[in-house]
């Protein structure tokens, strides 16, 4: 047991997760008992009723035989002999089967009941023995019951039993005796005690009493005379078993029952009936907690149904309605889909058929074969538990060169533990092999091609030979001809002495030559037949050891050296399965309970369909194949990885082409100047052979007459000279034809060395061509051409002819995939994936992969769809229908139990009153049944983790926004609503990662509304609820006036401050109106100073057009365009403390277009507070405070007033004093022109007079104000009151009409809505606020869970057939344990 202070793995008592709770269970041993008692006390027969209500499995020595027997084992087989000879089954037998039996998968799971063992019988095992036995058991026995009865008592019972010999049947003496029989009869007989309790008891016990008296007569006339009594129950054998009993196994099991936890000991009454001790042990085990044995159910439909071309769906849709355990409760899909558990165990994915489906802990399961089946039906734990589901990694990986897969092939390999198959290392001494035989076969053929090469050029040799032979005779020939016709010619007339020893002289070298030719000709015949015999023999004699057939044959070899090696796709699948079968050997250490099959990746294989479907024939096919390609951007990442890789080789090329681009171009540049330079030679050359030809014929004249003249005398010295004439010309046709007529030394000097120059580039490039020169050597010869790389991007690649090929192998492989993909969408069973390598790392398309392989054994979701619905509508059907039975049966036992009463006629008044209910009820159904069925159904519905809250807002956001219904989907058998279609798909995608899984999904702070009209109390109740709950009050008018002062310094749009700076302005400009002007005024020079520093403040503080935005709201009104409020509102959501904290929002939205902007944001509060008040409560609260602030008004104004009279005063009392004194100034500088010699009274006259004018003067200027006396007419207070009223009431309606639009706004979009009335004192409104919203504060933990009401019948038929697991309370109440 553990201790209290070690700390829970979870933080319930029971486990949250589903899939955990099955895993937690799976790993739990079953429930085991061990039954002990005296002989013939009852554990047979305790041990039958509690293993079929416990579901373990029963082992006793009649069962454990019959079953052998039937399943024909080693040890059936020597039962049944034994039996058929007549003898019993010995003791060593009747152990090893129990041993056998009690380590058998179907005990794993199941667990046991154990009744015959330990046996009294020594003859193989003694009592010790077999009590350590129990005790070294691999399943332990959970609990030992003793049965306990003393031994007369035992000794009677037993005694007393009799048996049929037909039938095998066992009775009890109160069953057969008749004595006991007939008092029984007697005593059924005896009167009751009242006749209430008779009439009460009569028919219940009437058919009970009619069934025993027919038994009882049955048993008298014909099953009594039959009995018998076994030996073994005659009473000396009996006590003598008892006393065996007492002596020799009583004390061994005391103390196995003293190592017991006396928890887990039940002691038993063997004086009461089985079903007494039946039921107490029973009782024990409920109250403690423990769950039986987990069922395994066929899922088979009475009807022969088609269910095999079905898709998964439609398929589970299907058997999920199978052996229903109630409606709304049908089997759930498991994460292994449609594959076979045992299957993919084994290390195979194979898809299960519907005839072996099966229901177990309420998921469904689909079984591959009858074997299979009968596996998991006996123990399913094994191919459940974790790591299944597990895939099998059946992987193949294939991509272009340098695609990364053999990098994704080792993250693989790692993950699962598996190996990175190689086909070139496995293919290593195939290769050699065949490379070994590929070079003896070029070997044998290149010798016999080679020799018969040998022979043909030699033969061709020898032709040449003959036919220049022959070609050399025939110009012979024609020679001896011509000197026979010159000999004839000399015939002729006979010329001068000269000529004619001249003749003889040249006759005489001519005949000298022809001997010699004569001569030279038979020897070249003698040499020509030499060899033409010695090239007969050396054709005839060509073999192996000839030079060139050796240099040939090497070649041969050479080239097979580098040559491709292609073998057999055969061969291929031949040595992977061999590797796949060495993996196999060792696979059980890759983990614990690995798989035989699987933990291999192949890399890049197969590269042709052919090898495909070798694979296939061999039964080696994958589960997933994945290819890695780049499509983007036409493979420009490949295309730069296989640059970089093969830079210095491809840069080279490059370099190369450019500089044969460079030198080739420079050489048509120097052709061109030679051809230019050419047509100016020919130009000159043509003019002089025209000059030249006109001097020849001068020269030809004259010589021919002077040759007419020589003729006759010398004639040896004519000839001589048109030999050497005839030898001149043909030399300079020859020197014209080589230099086109060119004359001039210096042109066929440059033609020579154009002919060099020509030879030596030509030369130099086939050079180059043969040995690649060096990139140094390049770079050099490319720098003093001036050719450079083109230019590109870091990560990119030059734009030329020598990337082609790098594209094309790109290419190639996509057209190679194409045609790879079809062939293996004919294997329904293997899965391809496509993974896009641009801008991918390798964890990133390791990610991809293990999403991939892992994605048949995640859970579904999927969109709600009409067979969902008709699904649903069954349900209620089913439900409404159940309902309705169940109404009837209780009815039914009302009818019963009070027959009397129901014999009273009912009253007209009660039919009446029924009569009316039926029409309520009927009318209800017309007008509102279709609201209140789609509202039942909702409310029956088994919600997700989220509750009614979308999922996707919640983890993306943290709000707790309601999802519609029109956006529903199911995920593990439960419903989630989201905001919106695109969320709704986001989870459709990945729906693990917006669900809880050990624990509850964390809810966000309480964020609330508290919304009303002007004189509500909004700001007091709201300002009150934060401080009681610890979050933010946020007054949002109050919020804006704090971003205007941040400039302002100063509130604006306030009526009080408006009326002040109008007083102000019109006091100030009833002061300068009411002040006469004068010359040097200090009021104009004090007010423009005024109005200047004004301006220049206004300039300082410029607002921005978001504050101009908030200011116009607050003076006029105006709406908050939505990028204003993302400024303001979206941080009290989104940022902290706000995020994490809550808040009360008081005053927003105010308008309806404020709550849509929160419905387009989805800022969404828990809740909506509306604050209701009267007009006349409004009235009530706001008047006095606007009355009271008039009155100060007024008193200010009346204040201010004084003071501007006495500033008026003061000021005209200045200006006149200045006034005057200027006044007197002047007349005294006048007094001064105009002075009288003998008038000084005079003078005092006109003094007088001046000062009179001067004050006349200044009464002229400066008039006193007509009106100073007299008050403006001012605003009567009662005017002033009936005015705050109409604006207070305006001001009301307006809220109120905003209010409603904001209430149906915030319906749309389901934000829960309370409404309050504050008639009465606040602090009673802030009690009721608190109260409305105490459930939404003080649950905050379990807003998303939701209870489902079970009736007892239906909740244990679920635990009984393992469709939910029991809690940890068993049957105690949790709240009163709480409590």
């Amino acid at each position: 047991m553990a201790s209290q202070q070690e700390e829970k793995p979870y933080p319930f008592v029971d486990i949250y997760d589903e899939d955990e709770a099955d895993r937690n269970f799976l790993l739990s041993k079953p429930t085991c008992f061990v039954i002990l008692g005296k002989p013939g006390v009852g554990k047979k027969t305790l041990a039958k009723k509690l293993a079929q209500f416990w579901k373990c499995t029963l082992i006793n020595a009649s069962e454990l035989i019959e079953e052998n027997m039937t399943a024909e084992t080693e040890y059936g087989v020597k039962s049944k002999e034994l039996l058929f000879e007549g003898q019993s089954v010995p003791e060593e037998l009747l152990i090893k089967m129990l041993l056998n039996k009690l380590e058998s998968p179907e005990v794993m799971h199941f667990g046991y009941v154990l009744c015959d063992f330990p046996s009294l019988s020594e003859e193989f095992m003694s009592i010790p023995e077999q009590i350590d036995r129990i005790r070294n058991l691999k399943l332990k026995p959970d609990f030992l019951i003793n049965i306990k009865c003393p031994d007369n008592d035992l000794s009677k019972r037993i005694s007393g039993q009799r048996q049929q010999p037909e039938t095998g049947q066992v009775f009890q003496r109160e069953e057969w005796d008749p004595d006991i029989i007939e008092k029984r009869k007697k005593k059924k007989k005896e009167p009751r005690k009242t006749v209430e309790e008779e009439e009460e008891e009569e028919e219940e016990e009437a058919e009970e009493e009619t069934n025993e008296a027919i038994f009882d007569q049955l048993m008298l006339t014909e099953i009594l005379p039959t009995l018998v009594q076994r030996p073994e129950d005659f009473l000396e054998n009996v006590q003598e078993r008892i006393a065996i009993y007492k002596d020799t196994m009583l004390h061994p099991l005391e103390e196995l029952m003293a190592e017991q936890d006396s928890q887990y000991l039940f002691e038993l009454d063997g004086n009461k009936t089985a079903e007494e001790l039946f039921t107490s042990v029973i009782l024990r085990l409920q109250s403690m907690g423990l769950r039986n044995g987990a069922l395994i159910t066929k899922l088979q439909s009475a009807e022969e149904e088609m269910l095999d071309g079905l898709e998964n769906d439609e398929l589970f849709r299907v058997l999920a309605a199978y052996k229903l355990v109630a409606p709304r409760y049908r089997w759930r899909r498991s994460r292994w889909g449609r594959a076979c558990p045992v299957a993919l165990k084994g290390g195979d994915m194979v898809m299960g058929s519907p005839d072996f489906a099966i229901s177990f802990l309420g998921k469904m399961y689909l079984m591959s074969s009858e074997e299979a089946l009968k596996e998991f039906m006996l123990n399913p734990r094994p191919y459940l538990l974790p790591p299944m589901p597990l895939p099998p990694c059946k992987v193949l990986v294939i991509g272009p060169p340098l695609s990364g897969r053999s990098t994704l092939c080792e993250l693989i390999a790692n993950h699962y533990q598996g190996k990175v198959l190689e086909m070139e290392a496995l293919l290593k001494t195939q290769y050699e092999e065949a490379r070994i035989e590929l070079i003896e076969q070029t070997r044998i053929e290149a010798i016999e091609a080679g020799i018969a090469k040998v022979k043909e050029r030699l033969e061709t040799e020898r032709l040449l030979q003959e036919q220049a032979t022959q070609e050399l005779s025939e110009k012979d020939q024609e020679e001896e001809e011509y000197e026979e016709s010159t000999q004839i010619d000399d015939k002729s007339p006979a010329m001068p002495s000269d000529s004619v020893s001249t003749n003889q002289k040249g006759s005489t070298s001519i005949k000298e030559e022809d001997e010699t030719e004569e001569l030279s000709s038979s020897q070249t015949a003698v040499q020509t037949e030499l060899t033409e015999s010695s090239m007969k023999q050396t054709v005839s004699d060509v073999s192996p050891d000839h030079p060139d057939v050796q240099e040939f044959v090497q070649q041969a070899i050479e080239a097979a050296m580098i040559s491709p090696i292609l073998l057999p796709p055969e061969v291929y699948a031949g040595v992977l399965e061999e590797a796949i079968a060495a993996i196999s050997e060792t696979n059980k250490d890759r983990y614990p309970e690995a798989a035989a099959k699987g933990g291999w990746v192949i890399d890049n294989f197969p590269p042709l369909v052919e090898h495909w479907a070798a694979l296939s024939e061999k039964g080696l096919l994958p589960d997933l194949v994945i290819c890695l390609k780049n499509v983007e951007q036409n493979g420009r990442m490949l295309v730069s990885r296989l640059y970089q890789a093969s830079k210095e080789e491809i840069d080279a090329k490059i370099i190369k082409r450019l500089t044969e681009e460079a030198l080739k171009k420079k050489q048509e540049e120097e052709e061109t100047k030679r051809e230019l330079q050419e047509m100016l030679r020919l130009q000159a050359e043509e003019a002089a052979e025209d000059k030249e030809s006109m001097d020849y014929l001068e020269q030809q004249s004259a010589s021919e007459s002077q040759s007419k003249i020589q003729f006759e005398t010398e004639s040896g010295q004519t000839v001589q000279a048109t030999e050497s004439t005839v030898s001149k010309e043909e030399a300079k046709s020859r020197e014209s034809e080589l230099i086109e007529g060119q004359p001039e030394e210096q042109k066929s000097i440059d033609l020579k060395e154009h002919e060099e120059s020509k030879t030596e580039s030509t030369e130099h490039l086939e050079s180059e061509e043969k040995s690649e020169s060096p990139p140094e050597k390049l770079r050099s010869i490319a720098s003093e051409l001036g050719v450079k790389m083109p230019e590109y991007p870091e990560d990119g690649f030059p734009d030329v002819v020598e990337i082609e090929p790098l594209k094309k192998k790109i290419i190639q492989f996509m057209l190679s995939w194409q045609k790879m993909e079809a062939a293996i969408a004919e294997t329904p069973l293997v899965q391809t994936v496509e993974l896009e390598t641009e801008e991918q790392t390798p964890d990133m398309l390791f990610n991809r992969s293990i999403l991939a392989m892992e994605k048949p054994f995640k859970y579904h979701a999927w969109e709600l769809s009409p067979e969902d619905e008709d699904e649903e509508q069954e349900d209620l059907q089913a439900e409404a229908e159940a309902l309705a039975e169940e109404e009837e049966e209780e009815e039914d036992e009302d009818e019963d139990t009070d027959e009397e009463e129901e014999e009273i006629m009912i009253s007209w008044l009660d039919y009446i009153y029924r009569f009316i209910i039926v029409i309520l009820n009927a009318l209800s159904e017309i007008f509102c049944g279709c609201k209140d069925e789609e509202k039942v159904a909702m409310k029956k519905r088994h919600m997700g983790d989220t509750k009614h809250f979308c999922p996707v807002v919640l983890k993306e956001n943290f709000i707790l926004h309601p999802g519609f219904t029109e956006n529903t989907a199911k995920y593990k058998e439960k419903y989630y609503y989201f905001a919106n279609p695109e969320n709704r798909d986001n989870f459709l995608e990945k729906p693990e990662e917006f669900v809880s899984h050990n624990e509850p999904l964390k809810a966000p702070p309480i964020r609330i509304f508290l919304l009303g009209s002007h004189g509500a109390g909004k700001t007091v109740c709201a300002r009150w609820l934060a401080d009681k709950l610890g979050i933010f009050h946020i007054q949002f008018e109050e919020r804006l006036q704090e971003l205007i002062m941040i400039k302002t310094g100063h509130r604006v749009g306030t009526e009080d401050e408006e009326e002040e700076e109008e007083d102000a302005s019109a006091g100030m400009h009833e002061m300068v109106e009411s002040t006469p002007a004068g010359p040097d005024s200090i009021t104009e020079t004090e007010f423009e100073s005024e109005d200047d520093s004004k301006r220049v403040h206004e300039k300082e503080t410029q607002l921005t057009d978001e504050e101009e935005a908030i200011k116009a709201n607050i003076t006029d009104n105006e709406p908050i365009p939505m990028e204003v409020l993302d400024t303001i509102v979206l941080d009290w959501w989104m940022k902290e403390p706000f995020r994490s904290t809550g808040f009360v929002l008081d005053g927003f939205p105010r308008t309806g277009d404020e709550a849509q902007y929160l419905a387009e944001r989805m800022l969404c509060p828990d809740v909506a507070v509306f604050l209701e008040a009267d007009e006349d409560d409004v009235t009530d609260r706001l008047l006095p405070t606007r009355v009271q602030k008039w009155r100060e008004k007024q008193a200010r104004k009346m204040e201010k007033k004084q003071q501007i009279r006495e500033m008026k005063e003061r000021i005209r009392a200045e200006l006149i004093a200045k006034r005057r004194a200027q006044l007197v100034a002047e007349a005294k500088r006048r007094g001064e022109h105009n002075i009288s010699r003998d008038e000084g009274e005079v003078l005092d006259e006109e003094d007088e007079d001046e000062e009179e004018d001067i004050e006349a003067v200044l009464e002229e200027e400066f008039p006193k104000d007509e009106d100073e006396g007299e008050d403006e007419e001012e605003e009567e207070e009662s005017d002033a009151i009936d005015r705050m009223k109409t604006e207070i009431v305006e001001k009301y309606e307006t809220d109120i009409s905003n209010m409603q639009t904001v209430q149906e706004e915030l319906d749309k979009f389901l934000i829960p809505q309370i409404t309050i009335n504050c008639k009465r004192k606040i602090h009673i409104v802030c009690y009721q606020l608190y109260k409305k919203l105490k459930d939404l504060v003080e649950n905050r933990e379990s807003i998303f869970e939701k209870c489902y009401p079970l009736s007892y019948s239906l909740a244990r038929k679920m635990i009984v057939l393992s469709y939910k697991h029991p809690s940890n309370f068993g049957q105690w109440d949790p709240i009163k344990q709480r409590k």
